[in-house]
């Protein structure tokens, strides 16, 4: 299992996401808590460098 650390701004920009996108986003942070090989396309995106990007769609 995995702890995951926030930069502040970051943090900010979470919790000022609309309500069924956080609801998306923080499921997708407990996967990656739990274990980091579930999270897969499209719910991720390789940015290079073994750095990922979280992706979540969603309407406000």
């Amino acid at each position: 299992m995995f702890s995951v650390v926030y930069h502040p701004e970051a943090r900010e920009e979470a919790t000022a996401l609309p309500v069924k996108i956080r609801v998306k986003f923080d499921r997708l942070i407990g996967k990656l808590e739990y274990d980091a090989r579930l999270l897969r396309e499209p719910d991720t995106k390789p940015l290079g460098d073994g750095l990922f990007e979280i992706r979540t769609m969603g309407t406000d």
